[in-house]
């Protein structure tokens, strides 16, 4: 029997368990980087599997690259655009402080040209008022711009300023017209219609009388009317050609340096506005309501800072007619 039982034993087929040791081990993430990987964690991993001859079987394997690690890493194009939404909000807000910083500097720079223009506008109106009280805005009379003075000085006549007695005659011929009576008369004139308007009257000054003389006998013999002679020579010329030193202040560091009217009519001729003028009262009241009938003169004579005056007339004969010459200097 016992043969039997080892004859019947040995015939048996030999059935070989698998036990977890012949088992093959499955990849494990840890294992990466043990077999040259990169250590990064397998998103999707397999056993093998078992063939039936108990070899493994890899077919359902994740493929490596040729590096031998995983190929999860997203390309270059996908990075750009998963990372394009952060960009083109970086941009946007880029531009939005590009936009504000600029609308910011333009405002300033407007608000800057607006001082800048409202400081031009203020020189302005403190030059134009300077001017005007010069006398620079008038066209009949032309300041002295400076007060330097010429070595050389003009005798002055010594003559009364008292006016003198009229000759009692309705009617004067140019021969016996005297001119310093007409230009003593216009000075008279001239401190009533500041007193009308509660202005200081002007002394009368020999030596802006010789200036005043000078120019209208130069304007009668020279054939011009104008502040200026054909020669260039103009009223500053004229105050130092005659050492007349003129500065009258109008406040702060601001002064005036001089002025002058001039004014032209005719003896005895039917004068536009004026009539006949044949004695020396009506030459002096036709010659003061030319200059008080245009606004640049009027504003010239009744300047308040002024404090003296010169009348120079000359009478001369020209085209068949007695012309009339005055000149009136301001200091």
């Amino acid at each position: 029997m016992s043969e039997g039982w080892f004859a019947d034993r040995d015939e048996r087929p030999i059935i070989r368990r698998e036990s977890k040791w012949d088992r093959p081990k499955a990849m494990d993430e840890r294992d990466i980087g043990r077999v040259g990987g990169d250590g990064k964690p397998i998103k999707t991993s397999s056993s093998p599997g078992v063939n039936e001859d108990g070899s493994l079987d890899w077919s359902n394997r994740t493929p490596q690259s040729d590096t031998g690690s995983v190929s999860d890493k997203p390309s270059f194009a996908d990075r750009i655009k998963s990372r394009w939404p952060s960009v083109k909000r970086r941009l946007k807000r880029t531009q939005w402080k590009l936009k504000w910083k600029a609308k910011r500097t333009m405002n300033r720079l407007v608000s800057l040209c607006l001082s800048l223009a409202k400081v031009a506008v203020a020189i302005f109106v403190i030059i134009a008022v300077a001017s005007f009280s010069a006398g620079l805005l008038d066209g009949g009379s032309i300041p002295v711009l400076s007060g330097s003075n010429a070595t050389e000085t003009t005798p002055i006549p010594d003559e009364s300023t008292a006016i003198p007695e009229s000759k009692g005659k309705s009617y004067v011929s140019s021969d016996d017209l005297d001119t310093h009576r007409i230009e003593l008369l216009i000075f008279e004139r001239l401190n009533e219609e500041r007193q009308k308007r509660g202005l200081s009257p002007v002394e009368y000054d020999l030596e802006l009388q010789a200036i005043a003389r000078y120019h209208s006998k130069d304007m009668a013999e020279s054939g011009y009317f104008a502040h200026d002679s054909p020669d260039g020579e103009s009223l500053k010329a004229r105050y130092q050609k005659f050492g007349y030193n003129c500065k009258v202040p109008v406040g702060g560091n601001a002064y005036m340096t001089g002025s002058e009217n001039i004014a032209q009519t005719y003896h005895d001729e039917n004068v536009v506005g004026a009539g006949y003028l044949a004695t020396e009262q009506e030459l002096a009241d036709g010659l003061m309501d030319q200059w008080m009938n245009s606004t640049g003169h009027r504003k010239n004579i009744l300047t308040p800072e002024w404090n003296n005056i010169g009348v120079g007339v000359y009478i001369i004969e020209e085209s068949g007619g007695t012309a009339v010459y005055a000149t009136q200097n301001f200091c």
